[in-house]
């Protein structure tokens, strides 16, 4: 196997063509895996070093590897907060590809450890397996579980299968859009997009996440970034901004991206000075309904993790792995050592001794 590193954005571009070629033939595939979105993530979050890495079986491009140095130490998968699902974009031989970019970088880069963090379960059996080949060292903890609802009943089944009490609040919501002050306008072609994000940003501004910097309104990057993420998808009909208004003011928005019969709800918010009458509840209450009659959606993502919030529309969720990866040497095999001994004892707090001694070395140890 052949492996090119593009360590740049302009090179990158050259694989447009050849990148969703590769993930159109992979079973995890994800918007957050189209190069797309990835190309835009590059372009506006901040990083150290592009390390896209692409495996070739002769003349085939048969891999991707979408990965960055975070600092002068770290590699990690192409991610934050505004990214999900990351994993390696292998149309065969799978096992091999990844085996083949382990050997890569114990040859290859400067780095002191590997981190993958969200791999679903498959993957991290197989990064596991490759790792054993070597003598590099491995931590593999549980990751988050993200919420997700499947679209495979009809809208009054799946409204049965929530609690009384989830089921009373939806109905409520959805009559609540009956009132002639509220109404719901969708925004999903390119030449009606920007009107969609300048209602969003409106809304964003009045919103909690604008307290806590996480609004999409609270910084210059973040604006761009949703702002060029929906013109771009916006032109695949992968993005869909909709608007709840209170008369003529906006007053929630939910802002999803849709790729092969999943829907990601990316992004939500309201303006607090309507929190009395759930404007976020409306919202996505009918935005949910129309997904489960109107479209061929097999699931919809909520993204992250499970909340108090989005309990209250799902129990099901995907489990994912939190990998690290280590150079052999003394000060890392007594790390990888506390780490793994640590997922032992955690969920036994019974000897609290020994688990506040362990506590405290795994997180000493966790910031060397």
């Amino acid at each position: 196997m052949e492996i090119i590193k593009i360590d740049d954005l302009q090179k990158l571009e050259n694989y447009k063509g050849a990148w969703n070629e590769v993930l159109d033939k992979i079973d995890s595939d994800n918007i957050f895996l189209t190069y797309d979105f990835i190309a835009t993530f590059l372009k506006y979050f901040d990083y150290k070093e592009i390390i896209i890495l692409i495996i070739k079986d002769k003349s085939e491009i048969i891999g991707i590897a979408p990965l960055i140095k975070t600092d002068s130490e770290t590699i990690e998968f192409i991610r934050n907060g505004h990214s999900y699902e990351p994993d390696f974009i292998i149309k065969r031989n799978k096992e091999e590809v990844i085996e083949a970019v382990i050997k890569y970088f114990i040859e290859s880069e400067n780095w002191k450890k590997i981190v993958l963090n969200d791999v679903n379960e498959v993957s991290s059996m197989l990064i596991k397996k490759a790792i054993k080949k070597t003598n590099l060292l491995i931590t593999v903890q549980e990751g988050r579980i993200s919420p997700i609802i499947k679209v495979d009943k009809s809208w009054n089944d799946y409204l049965n299968s929530r609690s009384k009490k989830n089921r009373h609040h939806i109905k409520q919501y959805l009559k609540n859009i009956e009132n002639k002050d509220f109404s719901i306008t969708n925004f999903r072609k390119s030449e009606e997009i920007g009107d969609g994000m300048d209602a969003l940003v409106e809304v964003s501004k009045k919103s909690w996440q604008e307290r806590n910097k996480s609004a999409i309104s609270s910084s210059a990057t973040l604006k761009g970034f949703y702002q060029e993420l929906a013109k771009s998808s916006s032109k695949l009909d992968q993005v869909m901004i909709s608007i709840l208004f209170f008369k003529d003011s906006p007053i929630s928005f939910m802002y999803y991206l849709m790729f092969k019969n999943k829907f990601y709800t990316l992004k939500w918010g309201y303006d607090e000075k309507y929190m009395t009458c759930s404007p976020g509840g409306i919202l996505i209450s009918n935005v949910f309904k129309d997904i489960f009659e109107k479209s061929k959606a097999e699931t919809i993502d909520l993204l992250g993790e499970f909340d108090t919030f989005k309990k209250n529309w799902t129990d099901e969720g995907i489990r994912h792995k939190n990998i690290t990866i280590y150079k052999q040497n003394l000060t890392n095999s007594l790390k990888v050592f506390a780490i793994n001994h640590w997922n032992k004892i955690k969920d036994n707090r019974e000897n609290n001794i020994l688990f506040n001694f362990s506590w405290k070395i795994v997180n000493k140890l966790k910031k060397k």
